[in-house]
């Protein structure tokens, strides 16, 4: 299907664009919404067009909220702002549709939890798909997996702001290293355990060593082998832990065991670029067994293919599977 030239599109095609892709990025679409927009997209090149376009003007948005600049020599993502340049007459639509446009866009980026201030100033930040290793002082290392943001409050403390990281102290006794993450705190001497502060909560893994960790009131202390999570509220008790699954992405793959195909689809996005999108509840609740090599994010579309589950791509690394 041919594009059109997008001062060609009428207003009201620009704005059920607009619609459709705050419904579909929203994570809550189903098989028949799914559907239903295959098939507006399909009446003619010039929905077609106006759906490129309203991809394209949430990816602006997104670069004009911080736009992230890799620095090859450090292997850090740093952090600047700006107005975005190229951006064409229908892609700042003008008047009342510019006001709509920005404002269902804004909406429904919130719900796919776009970084914070902090995160954004974050000391040590990674990007999709990126992973990143640092020798952060004498006796300490770490590593930061994808779409993580880390912030040094001194030379023995630091903030896991959101995403994962992996650490290795090796400190005399009678000094020690501490991990804050969302309102709780971990100290070790001489251990290695993984860290990991996503979707509002935090899951900590010793594994080597033993080490300390404390929410308020709530205390544990875990050896090697052992894990607890906890969000602002909860505070689970110390359970043995998988530390092949909790440590895989380090070898470079994701695994996952009985794991629904929604959260599946979840942890793929953290590495791939664009989003894979979820239509149905059905479809999301099929468990899935397996792994996936981190440079290799598609792979998982394959895979979903040879179960039966039916892949759609979409303009702008959009994939729909249902």
């Amino acid at each position: 299907m041919s594009s059109v030239d997008e001062s060609c599109v009428p207003d009201h095609i620009v704005r059920q664009s607009l619609d459709w892709l705050v419904r579909l990025t929203s994570g809550r679409v189903t098989a028949a919404e799914a559907q239903a927009f295959m098939t507006w997209r399909a009446q003619s090149a010039v929905h077609a067009t106006a759906f490129r376009e309203a991809l394209e003007l949430r990816q602006k948005l997104q670069t004009a909220a911080g736009e992230f600049v890799r620095d090859d020599a450090q292997n850090v993502v740093h952090v600047g702002f700006g107005r975005p340049a190229g951006m064409s007459r229908r892609a700042l639509l003008g008047g009342a549709i510019a006001a709509s446009a920005v404002g269902l866009l804004v909406a429904g980026m919130q719900t796919e939890l776009l970084p914070t201030a902090a995160e954004l100033t974050a000391d040590y930040r990674t990007a999709t798909g990126q992973q990143q290793n640092v020798a952060f002082a004498h006796g300490l290392l770490f590593e930061l997996n994808t779409q993580t943001s880390m912030s040094v409050r001194n030379p023995r403390a630091v903030e896991v702001l959101s995403g994962e990281a992996a650490f290795d102290a090796k400190l005399p006794r009678q000094d020690q290293f501490s991990v804050a993450a969302l309102d709780g705190k971990i100290l070790a001497s001489d251990a290695s355990f993984n860290v990991r502060n996503t979707d509002g909560a935090v899951c900590v893994t010793c594994v080597r060593g033993h080490l300390t960790v404390s929410r308020g009131a709530q205390f544990a202390e875990l050896s090697a082998g052992q894990q607890v999570q906890y969000t602002e509220r909860d505070w689970s008790e110390t359970r043995k832990a998988n530390v092949e699954l909790a440590t895989a992405w380090r070898s470079g793959v994701v695994m996952f065991h009985d794991l629904a195909l929604s959260k599946v689809v979840r942890e793929v996005n953290r590495y791939r670029p664009g989003k894979i999108l979820v239509a149905g509840s059905g479809v999301g609740r099929r468990r899935l067994s397996g792994l996936i090599q981190i440079k290799r994010p598609e792979a998982i579309l394959a895979q979903l293919q040879s179960l039966g589950v039916r892949v759609t791509p979409l303009p702008g690394g959009l994939v729909l599977v249902s």
